[in-house]
């Protein structure tokens, strides 16, 4: 059996950030492909045992340092992180061998925008794009697109393969970028519109899901008074203020877990039922209101 070596890519923008690898793909991978896992990340923090670490950044140096040795290139959930991508489809055709295999895995933005997701687009999560466009750019910079998998509303993985001759593929992603934009401001202005109907002074209100889910709401305009403060489940975020507020993210144990005449707004998305059944078990007498 020929050896197989497969690659998981940390891309670059100009400021030089690297999306932090905690080695959970590598965990699915290694048992499938033990004899040749490697991984380029400054800043990995996975499993290292039968995995080769390039503590550098995956660009246009590091890829032709490593031209046409891979059979495959892997990136999940790393491109919604940055604005541009010519760097990651070049670097990858670049350091494939002839007929090696391209997976990438990113957020399904078309559901997530047309469903008003709020961690569609914010600081992290800095670029718009469409199914097609993704399509796209494959074609553009040398690639074949073999399969497409959806995987819920969260995700999809294009498993794609290195050919030695671009392929012509034209479309205006631009209008579909824009189109997907339109909706989802208008389901940000929906949900604000039921904050201020449901938001009374008659009980205590707080809003769950910090950074990524509740800071559109307020960067389009929602007011700040409406809440007591912001829960969320990560520790990273407890006790901290949310960015461009004044609101102070919390623990739900230590916030309504015990309080009476408690209102929360659920803005998770996929996510809301979930984090329901949590608080149920919290506090039985919580009102919800899912936006």
């Amino acid at each position: 059996m020929r050896s197989f070596r497969s690659l998981y890519a940390s891309i670059t923008n100009p400021a030089g950030y690297s999306k932090l690898g905690q080695g959970k793909l590598i965990k699915k991978l290694l048992p499938l492909y033990s004899s040749g896992v490697e991984v380029i990340d400054p800043m990995y923090d996975g499993p290292t045992d039968g995995v080769v670490v390039h503590n550098k950044l995956f660009g246009e140096k590091s890829s032709g340092e490593m031209a046409g040795e891979f059979d495959a290139v892997v990136s999940s959930h790393t491109l919604e992180h940055f604005a541009e991508f010519g760097e990651y489809f070049r670097g990858s055709w670049e350091c494939l061998k002839p007929g090696g295999l391209l997976f990438t895995s990113v957020p399904n933005q078309e559901f997530g925008f047309a469903k008003g997701y709020g961690n569609q687009l914010n600081f992290e999560h800095p670029s718009a794009c469409t199914n097609t466009h993704w399509i796209y750019l494959h074609y553009k910079y040398g690639f074949v697109i073999r399969e497409i998998s959806f995987y819920r509303d969260h995700s999809i993985q294009i498993a794609a393969q290195k050919v030695a001759t671009p392929l012509p593929y034209e479309i205006d992603v631009k209008e579909l970028s824009l189109g997907l934009l339109d909706q989802y401001y208008g389901s940000v202005t929906e949900r604000m519109m039921k904050v201020r109907q449901f938001a009374k002074a008659d009980k205590e209100n707080w809003l769950f899901g910090a950074s990524n889910f509740s800071q559109p709401l307020f960067v389009y305009g929602l007011e700040e008074s409406h809440f007591a403060g912001v829960l969320d489940n990560s520790p990273l975020k407890h006790n901290k203020r949310l960015y461009g507020t004044r609101l102070v993210c919390r623990n739900p144990a230590d916030a309504v877990a015990k309080k009476s005449n408690i209102r929360v707004f659920l803005n998770l998305g996929q996510y809301n039922k979930e984090v329901h059944a949590q608080l149920m078990a919290l506090n039985p007498s919580i009102e919800f209101v899912f936006l």
